[in-house]
């Protein structure tokens, strides 16, 4: 898990997208193509529950910033563990 991005280390839009309130509990890397967007990593719930979690979206018709927020809220929903 060292070896993935922690939010708040670094200044990438990543960190960027997920400070707040749960900064530090999502470790992600993000990656995108022409309509292929996905992250993959580690989270930490809520409960203290460690999951691991990868996710792919392609050939969306919605701009690559909704995907962004889609996969942001996605993990911020496992963090909460809105997501069984």
């Amino acid at each position: 898990m060292a070896s993935l991005a922690q939010n708040g280390e670094l200044e990438t839009m990543l960190e960027k997208r997920m400070a707040g309130k749960h900064a530090g509990r999502i470790r992600a890397k993000g990656g995108h193509l022409d309509q292929v967007n996905c992250l993959s990593g580690y989270l930490d719930t809520v409960h203290g529950r460690r999951l691991a979690f990868a996710m792919l979206i392609n050939q969306f018709t919605v701009a690559s910033a909704a995907v962004n927020q889609a996969l942001d809220a996605i993990c911020l929903d496992l963090v909460e563990n809105k997501i069984d």
